[in-house]
C-alpha cells in the first residue's frame, strides 16, 4: 500500500508541476502579446522606447508576481503529501492504541501515541522519531507482539524509506 500510495502522491506533485509551469508560459505569452501590442502602437522616437520598455517591464513584474514559481510549487506539494501520509500513519497508530485499551492489551492510562505538527519542516521526520520512541515503549518493544503489529501497519503507509525520501525532497523548503 505504502508504494501506491508514494506513487500517488508523485502524481499529485508531477500535476501540481506540469500546472504551474503552463501557468508561467502562459504569463510568459501575456507580456509577449502585450509587448508585441505596444510595439504596433503610432508612437514616434524616444517615446516609443520609452513606453516599450515600461510596458514591457510592468507586464513581466506582474507575471512574475503571478506565475508560481514551479520549484515551490513542488515543494509545497510534496509537503502537502508528507503531511497526509503521517498523519494517515498517525491516525492508524492512535487507532491500534485504543483497540488494545479496550482490549486489555494496554492499561487506559497508557502514554497517548505521538501526532503530527502541521508546523513542522518535515512532519514524517519528526514524527517517525516520536512513533519510534513511543513503539520501544510498548510492552515487548519494537520485536513484541504489539510493536510488531504496529510497524507492519504504519509502515504499510509510511516506512523509514519514505521517510527518509519525503525528507530529502522538503530540505530548503
Amino acid at each position: 500500500m505504502a508504494a501506491y500510495l508514494g506513487m500517488l502522491g508523485q502524481l499529485v506533485v508531477n500535476e501540481k508541476m506540469n500546472d504551474a509551469r503552463r501557468l508561467a508560459a502562459s504569463w510568459k505569452l501575456v507580456v509577449s502579446v502585450v509587448s508585441i501590442a505596444v510595439g504596433a502602437l503610432p508612437l514616434a522616437g524616444a517615446a516609443s522606447v520609452a513606453v516599450s520598455a515600461a510596458t514591457g517591464a510592468g507586464a513581466a513584474l506582474v507575471g512574475s508576481k503571478l506565475a508560481p514559481d514551479p520549484e515551490r510549487v513542488r515543494s509545497d506539494s510534496v509537503y502537502g503529501e508528507d503531511l497526509t501520509l503521517t498523519t494517515l500513519a498517525a491516525a492508524i497508530t492512535a487507532h491500534l492504541a485504543s483497540q488494545w485499551i479496550a482490549q486489555g492489551k494496554l492499561p487506559d492510562w497508557y502514554e497517548a501515541p505521538p501526532m503530527p505538527k502541521p508546523d513542522a519542516k518535515h512532519p514524517s521526520n519528526d514524527w517517525f522519531y516520536a512513533f519510534s520512541f513511543w513503539r520501544e515503549r510498548l510492552p515487548g518493544g519494537r520485536n513484541g507482539p504489539l510493536g510488531k503489529d504496529l510497524t507492519i501497519a504504519v509502515y504499510s503507509v509510511l516506512g523509514p524509506y519514505q521517510v527518509g525520501a519525503l525528507f530529502g525532497a522538503t530540505i530548503g523548503r
